[in-house]
């Protein structure tokens, strides 16, 4: 369950930015990203963004795994392509 912070009417789309109250951690190739905003999707319903900034010292690449926590559960991992 995600607790959000603010009001949102069930099935509503989020008019602005609407954060969510719970930890989110990010790590890619390894590296910790650091995690920006997480929430609610402006103009759509039941979609969830994350905004992450990689790391500076992150090396190039073509299959970095991304990696993304929230709370207990853990979304499935992807490669991102970095140059």
């Amino acid at each position: 369950m995600v607790r959000i912070v603010g009001r949102v009417a069930f099935s509503a789309v989020a008019a602005g930015a609407v954060a969510i109250w719970l930890a989110v951690v990010s790590g890619i190739g390894g590296a910790a990203a650091q995690v920006q905003f997480a929430g609610l999707t402006p103009g759509l319903v039941g979609l969830l963004q994350i905004n992450i900034q990689l790391p500076a010292t992150l090396p190039a690449g073509n299959n970095l795994p991304l990696a993304i926590a929230f709370g207990s559960s853990v979304a499935p991992t992807v490669n991102l392509a970095v140059r």
